[in-house]
């Protein structure tokens, strides 16, 4: 999705309007501004798009845009008043390792907006456990970690890309330890490598079981210390700022909603980067934390987001209703039991202490999180069970509080002492590994006021998920598909009639109306790309076709 530039100095006309059944509460509609999204009604209304930018200076992006842009249905509701508008060199969508990293690399050249819809932390980086793999270990080798990562992904995997990150990975994991970050050392002074699954070598470095938080940390610190990257918090990236240049699609810049203020804010930038994290919470259960509603993706939708069928569920997340003590509050995401338990001797049984895992793959536990999270599945339809059990209460206590400090921390608050019990668990979506197409180089290879939330908003929300969780979850079927594909219609013609019932408009934005909106999105793509794939192959598994062949 993208918000092509409306003509003028840049700035947004808006004009105030009441809201029906709000108690006259005011809004504000944006005059000039369309909004392509994935919705395929035409809207009657246009106030004109541009054939040129022009802004203060004049000189600021080359070549001059021209073109126009189709209009398509959305629900926006916003204003940008003047003196909004920021300039920079650079506009960086998300705060997680990709987009902290990137900043701080080119704010060697220029200005750097980093935009996050949270606070900065708030990232999936913030809530990774196991680890980071790279060939630092004399017995291992780049071809090795290549095989391994070829075959865990099923022989999808872009070769070259592959070849880069797994060549490039020790100098990756160095540049963090020289930016502060601290990685577990063993006794001879090395880095500590640990081993999960799918790999064949010990590689995993890891800072105990909280190894993304002590990246974000280190990554966070760094970027507050460079004067040329500012960061702005509670920013919601509504739409990318885009124009056509003939054939071309050039991006501008972002325009964002301001959670705290309700302001509209554009940024104008000569680069932007997308780096705004996945899409889990199309799922009821996730590890992803609440700001994963898949904004970045729907955004870029029309940049060509591909193989968005490819849905990573870890196998193991806390089953909270196999817990002594249960939460007393739900979730809103799922605690991550890393598969580093697996890779230290952890084993899964279901609920009459059966083990299972070798029944399926030969490499038992260490298999790839595709083969565990479909054997757990299995297991769990077989039987009728809610959860599996993974135990690693075999090792010495020692060994497990310091591998795993935050996991036992967290099941001792229920009850749960993983020295002495398995810790019930099961699987939970936790990866998009489908996206925006881009080259090895990052580059795309294609082109308010707030109301209150309406209580439809969550409604919806929770049947999308659920749908999406029957439907479109591990064990995928064509007639499965179909019905997704219906329901979820209806019920976004559902959800849009409620909004234009209750006063919305074409030209509104609020916080959970968009997120909604990219939620619906992102479920699409995902479900019209499972339907176009009619193999089992990585996360996506057909019943009736349950066997991968090889590329």
């Amino acid at each position: 999705m993208a918000t092509s530039v409306a003509s003028g100095s840049g700035q947004l006309h808006f004009q105030e309007a009441f809201l029906r059944g709000h108690g006259g509460k005011r809004a504000y509609t944006v005059r000039n501004i369309a909004v392509p999204l994935c919705m395929q009604k035409e809207l009657s209304w246009c106030h004109g798009i541009s054939k040129g930018l022009q802004i203060n200076k004049s000189n600021y992006f080359q070549p001059h845009i021209k073109g126009e842009c189709n209009l398509r249905r959305t629900v926006i509701r916003s204003y940008l008043r003047e003196g909004h508008n920021k300039y920079f060199d650079f506009a960086v969508i998300g705060s997680g390792v990709a987009g902290l990293r990137y900043a701080l690399e080119v704010a060697k050249l220029g200005t750097v907006a980093v935009i996050t819809k949270a606070e900065p932390h708030e990232s999936n980086t913030n809530y990774a456990q196991g680890g980071v793999s790279a060939v630092l270990s004399p017995s291992d080798s780049v071809e090795s970690h290549m095989h391994d990562t070829i075959v865990a992904g099923a022989y999808l995997c872009d070769e070259e890309t592959v070849r880069v990150v797994c060549t490039e990975g020790p100098e990756r994991i160095r540049e963090l330890i020289a930016m502060g970050a601290s990685f577990d050392h063993g006794e001879d002074g090395n880095l500590h490598l640990a081993r999960e699954g799918g790999h064949s070598h010990r590689r995993i470095v890891h800072a105990a079981d909280m190894t993304g938080r002590e990246i974000e940390r280190a990554l966070l610190e760094a970027v507050r210390k460079d004067p040329n990257i500012f960061v702005f918090e509670h920013q919601f990236a509504i739409d990318l700022l885009t124009s056509q240049d003939g054939s071309d699609t050039v991006c501008l810049g972002v325009d964002t909603l301001n959670t705290e203020t309700h302001e509209v804010v554009r940024f104008i930038s000569k680069v932007t980067l997308l780096a705004s994290g996945g899409a889990g919470h199309i799922y009821p259960n996730t590890t992803n934390p609440q700001v994963a509603t898949g904004d970045g993706i729907a955004m870029a939708h029309r940049a060509d987001a591909v193989n968005m069928e490819f849905v990573q569920f870890h196998p193991t997340a806390l089953a909270d209703e196999g817990l002594p003590a249960k939460p007393k509050e739900a979730r809103q995401n799922a605690f991550l039991i890393t598969e580093a338990v697996r890779g230290d001797g952890g084993i899964l049984y279901n609920m009459d202490m059966e083990r299972f895992m070798p029944m399926y793959d030969e490499r038992a536990e260490l298999a790839p999180r595709d083969v565990v999270a479909r054997s757990i599945d299995d297991q769990l339809k077989k039987r009728n069970e809610k959860y599996v059990l993974l135990d690693i209460s075999h090792k010495p206590r020692d060994k497990i509080l310091s591998h795993f400090p935050n996991i036992a921390a967290e099941c001792l608050k229920h009850g749960l002492d993983i020295t002495r019990q398995p810790i019930p668990v099961v699987p939970a979506a936790h990866y998009m590994c489908g996206g925006v197409r881009a080259g090895l180089q990052g580059e795309t290879m294609s082109e308010v006021s707030t109301a209150e939330q309406l209580p439809q908003d969550e409604e919806v929300r929770r049947e999308l998920q659920s749908i999406m969780w029957k439907y479109v979850g591990i064990v995928r079927s064509t007639t499965r598909l179909q019905k997704a594909e219906m329901r979820i219609g209806e019920l976004e013609l559902e959800w849009e009639t409620y909004l234009f019932q209750h006063g919305w408009e074409p030209t509104m934005v609020g916080l959970e109306a968009c997120e909604m909106r990219n939620l619906f999105c992102c479920a699409k793509l995902v479900l019209s790309s499972a339907l176009a794939r009619h193999e089992s192959r990585a996360f996506t598994t057909w019943s009736t076709t349950p066997k991968s062949r090889k590329a």
